[in-house]
């Protein structure tokens, strides 16, 4: 798969910017997997500050196997407890949005304490694909998941009553579920990764698309304005260019504190 940046222009002389992802991480899918830093816990969302603001996540990603759920973005999650934001690929190889929560004030595990929205179609190994998962509030009816930039073809399950809650005991993680038993990893390799507290619409995504790897989120013009008035990159919570084979530090672009650190992931050249 090839992608271009469309060097999208404001007026005669601005030239949208460019970074060089020329790396990638493999994740063996057996231990491998990022921790985010979040000491101040602002990306886990109550359901009040979900409303407030929305949730975008995007990911450059390549799967090597679907032995078990490809877990690429968990939020608040840990030791089994059913707190937080979940986005993954299932065995079943439809990509997934997982809200975990209290039930009526009840914690618990399973469905009754989990909403979740699913795509109709699958994806496939050995291909690399951006994936978008877009919260616009807690209501799953105000969620999406684009690949490649286009919209999917989704459907609802679990409780509709789940409400997200903090849980200070909680991590982070990029290819890690973060469950103390059957716990699942990433099997393949990621590129790039960024989350929005905002909502990203069709047309932002789009053009994110178009812009590829080397595009930039942290500048406007990557999500297509023409006439500086594309808000997005002023929401970016935290966005990791791949670029450097010589250190497991991911720094955080946004300047935000994410930074990541990466667990037995190997570096490559392979990109989209």
């Amino acid at each position: 798969m090839s992608h271009h940046n469309p060097f999208i222009s404001f007026g005669s002389s601005f030239i949208c910017p460019t970074i060089d992802n020329t790396n990638s991480l493999m994740f063996d899918g057996v231990s491998d997997y990022i921790i985010v830093s979040d000491s101040a816990k602002d990306l886990q969302r109550t359901e009040a500050e979900l409303n407030s603001t929305g949730f975008t996540y995007n990911v450059w990603v390549k799967f090597d196997a679907f032995a078990g759920s490809e877990p690429l973005l968990c939020i608040g999650r840990a030791n089994n407890k059913y707190y937080g934001l979940g986005f993954q690929v299932g065995n079943n190889q439809k990509c997934q949005i997982h809200k975990y929560g209290l039930n009526g004030g009840a914690a618990g595990a399973g469905g009754n304490n989990r909403r979740t929205l699913q795509m109709a179609n699958t994806i496939s190994t050995g291909v690399w694909y951006m994936l978008t998962f877009v919260m616009g509030s807690g209501s799953a009816d105000d969620w999406k998941i684009y690949v490649n930039g286009v919209n999917q073809t989704t459907s609802k399950s679990g409780n509709a009553n789940v409400t997200l809650t903090y849980n200070s005991t909680t991590n982070v993680w990029i290819g890690k579920q973060g469950r103390t038993s059957a716990e699942k990893y990433h099997a393949g390799n990621i590129a790039g990764a960024t989350v929005w507290l905002d909502t990203l619409n069709g047309g932002e995504i789009g053009a994110l698309y178009s812009s590829g790897i080397t595009g930039d989120p942290l500048e406007d013009c990557t999500y297509g304005a023409t006439d500086g008035t594309s808000t997005p990159a002023d929401t970016v919570k935290f966005h990791y260019e791949i670029n450097n084979s010589t250190t497991n530090t991911l720094p955080d672009r946004t300047l935000n504190g994410h930074t990541g650190f990466s667990s037995g992931t190997t570096w490559e050249t392979d990109t989209p």
